[in-house]
């Protein structure tokens, strides 16, 4: 998955089920990208013409919110596609 060199690769902040310290911390799974062009709509943000979604291979019995109890952890990412690599 292409990603920005100057943006750090997300990692998971809530602690391991199976490793209740928690390190170290995990890295996020990438799970889709989706290309404006493929998936138009009015729920783009504004500049933004890529979507990411990454999570957590780690279950999580108490994720944070917003995240549903028992969900997995995710994270997503809107970008443009120029500030791609």
């Amino acid at each position: 998955m292409l990603w920005p060199a100057q943006e750090p690769w997300p990692h998971c902040s809530v602690p391991d089920e199976e490793e209740p310290s928690g390190l170290p911390p995990v890295a996020m799974v990438p799970v889709v990208k989706v290309f404006r062009s493929d998936a138009p709509g009015d729920w783009w943000p504004q500049g933004a013409d890529v979507f990411q979604l990454l999570w957590c291979p780690n279950p999580h019995w108490d994720p944070p919110t917003p995240h549903a109890d028992g969900s997995p952890v995710v994270e997503i990412r809107w970008w443009r596609a120029a500030d791609l690599p």
